[in-house]
């Protein structure tokens, strides 16, 4: 019984490691605003969403975003299947921030979840120890 209970405890750790892996991709992005005029921006940058502040104030983050004659288009979600796209007036927006990774922010994050890896081994090693020696 105790080798059944120890083989779910490497399946627990491997799972948390998938998920620790995968973690930094999901969250590690930061906005960044732009200088240039709207329509150079998605010319120049390709971006895969953008942050687009208003004139009014408010801000709009639209996904495959695409400048067609005078007006910004995109998905105001990422899931295209389900939404209909947008148009903004070009002439409506204040200014536009774009998605791009951290470094910084990926290392740390990506440093503590092997931290983390680390630690729940050990853990997990000194239960199985000990679960061995209460046996015998």
């Amino acid at each position: 019984m105790t080798g059944c209970r120890g083989g779910t405890q490497w399946s627990r750790m491997i799972a948390l490691l998938l998920l620790v892996t995968y973690l930094p991709s999901c969250v590690v992005s930061s906005w960044h605003a732009q200088t240039a005029p709207v329509p150079e921006v998605i010319a120049s940058e390709r971006p895969d969403r953008v942050q687009v502040t208003l004139s009014g104030g408010g801000k709009v983050e639209l996904y495959a975003p695409a400048v067609t004659g005078d007006s910004l288009i995109g998905y105001p979600s990422w899931r295209k299947e389900s939404n209909a796209r947008i148009a903004i007036a070009i002439r409506d927006i204040q200014g536009a921030a774009i998605s791009k990774p951290d470094g910084g922010r990926t290392l740390l994050l990506t440093g503590f979840g092997l931290g983390v890896i680390v630690l729940l081994a050990a853990l997990v090693a000194h239960y199985l120890n000990q679960s061995e020696k209460i046996q015998l």
